[in-house]
């Protein structure tokens, strides 16, 4: 983090110079793997973090933009990155929302026209893309079982939210 202090006291400054990255957001910044999960609660600056992350990959590990994808659970949110990452930025990558996502998926993966109503087809269609792709890579089978077990404490209901959120991402989830 020392080393890139300039950089990353600056990767948004043409967007807004009021931006000021905390430690957090820096650390997901320069994490170094192949995805990368931002969980945190609202008004924590996600957008912003996973702005900076794309700029990052792009300028400092050569990633071309066509290579990333960034996906979200809303419109909104999808909305916004493609505002800060696409428009602000200049930096063409694919953003989309889950949903989009896993249809794009589905018509990559099937050969015939699938039919969104039809379950049982798309439940095979799944399976087979999770046994062939997703489960060989331990990695990303952790990332998600990370993520799903997250949500064993949902819904949560106190005043901390932004605290709640910052110790799911850091609990160890190994072993449910």
């Amino acid at each position: 983090m020392a080393e890139e202090q300039f950089y990353l006291d600056n990767i948004l400054r043409d967007v807004d110079p009021q931006i000021k990255l905390d430690e957090d957001q820096r650390q997901v910044i320069l994490t170094d793997e192949d995805y990368c999960l931002v969980i945190a609660g609202a008004g924590a600056e996600k957008t912003t973090t996973v702005a900076a992350k794309v700029k990052y990959l792009v300028e400092k590990k050569g990633i071309e933009p066509s290579q990333i994808l960034v996906v979200s659970f809303t419109n909104k949110a999808v909305r916004e990155l493609r505002d800060k990452i696409n428009k602000e930025l200049a930096i063409d990558c694919h953003i989309a929302t889950f949903n989009s996502t896993g249809n794009a998926i589905l018509r990559k993966q099937s050969s015939e026209k699938l039919n969104i109503v039809d379950s049982s087809k798309l439940y095979f269609v799944l399976q087979d893309y999770f046994k062939s792709s997703v489960l060989k890579n331990e990695s990303l089978v952790n990332n998600l079982i990370l993520f799903f077990t997250s949500y064993f404490d949902a819904p949560y209901e106190g005043k901390e939210l932004n605290s709640f959120f910052n110790k799911i991402a850091k609990s160890n989830f190994s072993t449910k």
